[in-house]
């Protein structure tokens, strides 16, 4: 019967509107480009090696330009006190490594307490310092993207020597190992592959209707027929299931 042909016709193209779906994320989720990246982490004393005891807390958000070969980034703290300077330093959890870049301005010993935004700004290549001085910026963002960078937030009062307690831990009071950060437009690209996609379904006895094909998200995709055709079919991840097929109804009015 031609609503069956009709729930045929709508799964062959939802099981190609999720090849496509699936193909564009397997593309994007192989990338390991820098360009246009984004990445953020959470700061806390638990995160310092050794860890500290601290009220301080704080983020970071770096976007890496379209071109590659600039970043903007903030960093943003609460509860801190004399705060001297933060960077970006290599190593991985757990581990310490030496300053690549800088992030928060210096400060003297002292400032007392800060909350807000610490520091802001673009950067390129050339303010890589230490092992990475030199390098393009493409070379921090391989470590970027290897988990081997973290930031560091420094304080000290000026006491000598340090008290080692909270506003006056001079090797980092507040840490954060560095992340990808959840790329939606990467994932609504692979969306769009899928979401233009138009079936026709007939209901019995009423006049062929056409209904966009949509996907939900990136992670699956669901499609709505109208009428007797919306029972047919579902999509949701890799998985089409089709129902029994529907027993013949007559659409009201027909």
């Amino acid at each position: 019967m031609g609503i069956h042909r009709d729930a045929r016709r709508l799964v062959a193209v939802l099981v190609a509107a999720l090849a496509l779906l699936l193909g564009a994320g397997t593309t994007v989720g192989a990338t390991t480009a820098a360009a246009g990246d984004s990445y953020t982490t959470q700061l806390s004393g638990a995160s310092e090696v050794p860890p500290r005891t601290t009220p301080a807390s704080g983020e970071v958000a770096i976007q890496v330009a379209p071109d590659g070969l600039s970043l903007s980034y903030s960093v943003t703290v609460r509860d801190i006190a004399n705060v001297t300077m933060g960077h970006i330093h290599l190593g991985a959890a757990g581990t310490n490594g030496d300053i690549v870049l800088p992030l928060v301005p210096p400060a003297p010993p002292g400032g007392g307490p800060r909350s807000g935004v610490i520091g802001e700004g673009t950067l390129t290549a050339a303010q890589l310092t230490g092992p990475l001085q030199g390098q393009p910026l493409s070379a921090l963002i391989a470590e970027l993207d290897r988990g081997n960078a973290y930031v560091n937030i420094h304080t000290a009062t000026g006491a000598s020597p340090a008290t080692l307690v909270a506003g006056d831990l001079p090797t980092g009071e507040i840490r954060g190992q560095l992340v990808r950060a959840a790329t939606p437009a990467a994932a609504s690209t692979a969306t769009r592959a899928a979401a233009t996609t138009a079936t026709t379904t007939r209901s019995a006895g009423g006049p062929a209707q056409t209904t966009a094909t949509r996907a939900a998200t990136a992670t699956g995709a669901t499609v709505t027929a109208p009428a007797a055709a919306s029972t047919a079919t579902r999509a949701a991840a890799a998985t089409v299931t089709v129902p029994p097929s529907p027993s013949p109804t007559v659409a009201p009015g027909g």
